[in-house]
């Protein structure tokens, strides 16, 4: 019944192992499906929620119920679950004129037949609304996966790798990466202790920055350091428009954009670009300044390049974090945002990682700070899978809301998503498949389960400033046109590097806002502190 969670499953036919859960499911007297009402029965618990034996075993995600280890009489609440996102409440689509109840003594078989026609009812239900939504919906929503899918297959093109292997310092990376992990973990060897990231070879520093001992998979403090290298005035640096003409090279910039063309050089179209900004100069008149939209990665990092917005920061971080050793899925919120997921073998699970705004583990960043209302999030792994991750991107107290979203203003419903990302998963090459790939179904097991529990999370459980603040990257009068601006803190250009930030009232109607800024050199100064009007609209400006 889980379309989201197993819609294979859901869509398959009645088979013997479904059959074997039915008959135990049934053995016990659902409050819904039998009494109605309450009913004194085994509970287990799915968040704050209690649900009975036969939608624990057959609705809900495995792992995710908790048996409750004694009787209890309440009401299934799978209902109240199912709104949350999680599963669907099939049984509730029995539908007797009378109220009368079954009697415990009814024969299991007539039981079966009747729950076996709900188990249908609900799969013939979801397949309604797979295909409620319009033909030419459905086949953009498959047009833009394919899009994405291609793009995330060009980052392990074996030339793009070795070229951006090329570029970065791995050694200024790991020598960070140490560092923070010295910091970080207490030292049980003083020698090592003692010990400088100066002193060691880059093959010990290589080893030393490892997930584990046993394995070559880098560690998460790896991923931080890239993070902070990437994005910085030595590498690769927000664009957001040009700013020199290519004509009068008059550079006060007095640009104003006026189309969007397609590539029309040779550059452009080796660069993948999808579209090209055309900017007409106020001074001279020509319309000769071109800003390219590059899709290819490999061109991103190019030195005569190397800059952009959302797209093409996540586009050039994914396939660097490629190069570094880490398995990355890129990743598309579909109301215009895009960044990287990074797996994290110290972990077990996937991170969120924003190089734009250089934040790792942060994924209710845009919910809670920029104000944004997601409606679908997808990732986009490099054998074609396609994850949908909105959970973990919505706050749980607005999933259902964002389930709404997604039907009522995109036409897409639960089912319509999770058959087009089984159809695209089908068109993975199994000749392909190595050892990573071989373990999806684990890591999928592990995720489905993540994904559920945080529809039940507390908000508050990421209470970082940084995760309260509004969009960074970007001009101020940028992001808040785009309504990004909604964060606790002053978002803007200037706070590209910071940590430890903190609003302290002084009183009538001014605060001071402090925080730790990192200089170009990657040292973290002493607090830096400017006084901002409560006002949000004066703390913009500021």
């Amino acid at each position: 019944f889980c379309c989201v969670f197993y819609p294979r499953r859901m869509m398959s036919n009645f088979t013997e192992e479904a059959d074997e859960a039915w008959s135990e499911a049934i053995s016990v007297r659902c409050s819904k499906t039998f009494l109605r009402g309450e009913a004194l029965q085994p509970g287990y618990a799915v968040g704050n929620l209690r649900v009975c034996a036969a939608c624990a075993l057959i609705c809900v995600p495995e792992g995710l119920a908790e048996e409750q280890g004694q009787l209890a009489s309440f009401r299934c609440e799978m209902a109240e679950v199912a709104e949350r996102g999680i599963g669907v409440d099939a049984l509730s689509s029995l539908s007797d004129d009378d109220d009368e109840p079954f009697v415990v003594e009814e024969k299991k078989e007539k039981r079966l037949l009747r729950l076996e026609g709900a188990y249908r009812d609900a799969v013939g239900r979801e397949e309604r609304r797979a295909n409620s939504s319009s033909s030419s919906t459905r086949r953009r929503f498959a047009e833009t996966l394919e899009g994405y899918v291609a793009m995330r297959r060009r980052h392990e093109d074996p030339g793009a790798l070795a070229f951006t292997k090329s570029v970065v310092p791995w050694r200024e990376i790991r020598e960070t990466a140490y560092r923070e992990a010295r910091l970080t973990k207490k030292e049980d060897d003083s020698a090592s202790a003692s010990s400088s990231e100066k002193d060691l070879s880059d093959a010990e520093l290589e080893k030393a920055t490892r997930a584990s001992p046993e394995s070559s998979y880098p560690s998460d403090a790896v991923c931080r350091a890239l993070l902070t290298w990437f994005k910085s005035p030595r590498f690769f640096r927000w664009y957001q428009k040009p700013t020199e003409c290519a004509t009068c090279g008059e550079n006060s910039g007095k640009l104003r954009f006026v189309r969007t063309e397609g590539p029309a050089t040779d550059v452009e179209r080796r660069g993948r670009a999808s579209r090209v900004e055309v900017y007409e100069c106020e001074s001279c008149g020509s319309s000769a300044t071109r800003y390219p939209r590059f899709n290819d990665a490999r061109t991103l990092l190019e030195p005569f390049w190397r800059r952009g917005r959302c797209g093409e920061f996540a586009n050039a971080f994914t396939l660097i974090a490629r190069a570094a050793g880490f398995e990355a899925r890129y990743v598309l919120d579909i109301t215009d945002h895009v960044w990287t997921e990074i797996w994290s073998q110290e972990q077990r699970r996937w991170l969120h990682a924003d190089s734009c705004e250089k934040k790792l583990d942060r994924p209710h960043m845009y919910a809670k700070g920029w104000g944004k209302r997601l409606v679908a999030v997808f990732a986009f792994d490099r054998d074609r899978r396609v994850t949908d991750v909105t959970r973990r991107y919505v706050p749980s107290s607005d999933y259902a809301a964002c389930v709404d979203r997604r039907r009522n203003h995109y036409g897409l419903s639960e089912a319509a998503i999770a058959h087009s990302l089984e159809a695209t998963a089908k068109k993975q090459n199994e000749e392909e498949k190595d050892p990573w790939v071989a373990a999806f179904p684990r890591r999928r097991d592990g995720e489905l389960r993540e994904l559920a529990a945080s529809v039940f999370a507390d908000d508050d459980s990421e209470s970082t400033s940084d995760a309260d603040e509004g969009r960074t990257a970007g001009d101020a009068d940028w992001i808040a046109a785009r309504g990004e601006d909604n964060g606790k803190y002053p978002g803007g250009s200037w706070r590209q590097s910071g940590r430890s930030a903190r609003l302290d009232s002084l009183g009538r109607g001014l605060s001071t806002f402090r925080a730790e800024l990192k200089t170009i050199d990657g040292d973290w100064n002493a607090d830096s502190a400017v006084v901002v009007d409560d006002d949000a609209a004066c703390r913009r400006s500021a």
